[in-house]
């Protein structure tokens, strides 16, 4: 939600008043949540595939065909859908065709952090990233999952916790400007997630509902204001730290429950994935509409009426996305590991 909120900006009919909003606050960070959250939950994963499988080598294979038939499908299918979107957005700038396809192939090879940064880094002809650079992020993860299951599985958690964070420490020594390599690169929220995993495994924490809403409160903050307020390279430390407040509030107390109904957040979290997916096309499909039906000026009631056509197009495809893409898989993977009880959730 964060990053939907960072996104909008500038592409639907924006007013000042939200456009000034940027001067003190930046939206980005959500993903450092994700993630921190991410980290987290592969840890937890993992732990539970090794101490269910007989070998190692058998731990990390039933890991990777359980992150492919629960990632891959999705990302080919709005990487598609995201070419098809670049072929009738004539509103949206720099839009080649041709281009936006090798940057869906990026995303689907999982490459495509370091597509996107040569990009940017070499000044390269790769058109807008409006459509599926989002899956930069993905790569991010995949590239984690990587190195994180390996070195747990040759060095153990607690050993693989030392080596993860010595690596981490290193990278955050390096100044991190938008999509350059230390950016898209950058390890710092994931590994905060994993220990948090292994510190609480045997003794889960406990907070009440006061403490654990100051922590997430807290923890955004840190997050939103450290962009514009916190200089190189200690930005990103500081936001993975943040990021890690607020999976520490989720992980201890039911903070959100008493804001928003927790039936709506089940909904929203559980396809997440696949409206983090969706959100850029279609804010690009909101911003075609809005142009071709002229409520594209900055104003107020335009801003309000994007964003609900955007809400609800984001919603729908997501919730489509989820059923028929994400869960027709996972559950065909689950039928292949019948032992891996709760797959669909993981």
């Amino acid at each position: 939600m964060l990053v939907i909120a960072q996104h909008i900006r500038t592409r639907l009919p924006s007013p000042p008043a939200y456009n000034d909003l940027f001067n003190h606050v930046l939206f980005w960070p959500g993903v450092d949540i994700f993630f921190a959250i991410s980290g987290y939950l592969i840890c937890k994963t993992f732990h539970r595939d090794l101490a269910h499988s007989a070998t190692k080598i058998a731990a990390l294979s039933l890991f990777w065909k359980r992150r492919v038939a629960r990632l891959l499908p999705a990302v080919i299918v709005w990487a598609i859908l995201s070419v098809v979107v670049s072929t009738f957005t004539t509103s949206t700038a720099d839009t080649n065709t041709v281009l936006v396809a090798k940057g869906a192939v990026a995303g689907i090879l999982g490459a495509s952090n370091i597509y996107w940064a040569s990009c940017i880094q070499y000044a390269l002809q790769c058109g807008s990233a409006d459509y599926n650079a989002v899956t930069w992020s993905l790569s991010l993860e995949w590239q984690l999952y990587a190195v994180s299951t390996i070195i747990f599985a040759v060095l153990g958690f607690k050993r693989g916790a030392i080596v993860l964070t010595l690596g981490a420490l290193i990278l955050s020594a390096l100044p991190a400007p938008s999509f350059s390599f230390p950016w898209v690169f950058r390890p710092q929220a994931f590994v905060i997630g994993a220990i948090m995993y292994i510190v609480t495994k045997k003794r889960p924490l406990h907070m009440n509902s006061i403490y654990s809403a100051l922590t997430l409160v807290a923890g955004l903050a840190i997050c939103l204001l450290a962009p514009l307020n916190i200089p190189q390279p200690y930005m990103i430390p500081a936001i993975s730290v943040g990021a890690g407040l607020c999976l520490l509030s989720a992980l201890s107390g039911a903070s959100l429950n008493a804001v928003l109904p927790s039936s709506l957040l089940e909904w929203i979290g559980a396809r997440s994935y696949s409206i983090y997916l969706c959100h850029l096309p279609l804010i690009l499909v909101t911003r075609e509409v809005a142009v071709h039906f002229k409520f594209d000026e900055p104003t107020l009631p335009n801003f309000l009426l994007s964003l609900m056509i955007a809400g609800l197009l984001i919603a729908t495809a997501g919730d489509l996305s989820y059923r028929y893409v994400e869960l027709p898989f996972q559950r065909r993977m689950a039928l292949r590991n019948t032992g891996s009880k709760g797959f669909v959730q993981n």
